[in-house]
């Protein structure tokens, strides 16, 4: 579904802006 794959990658989004 399209808000499942929007909401993965704002999950990768947060990830990455944490690790930096």
């Amino acid at each position: 579904m399209l808000l499942h794959r929007l909401s993965k990658f704002c999950k990768i989004e947060r990830d990455i802006v944490y690790i930096s």
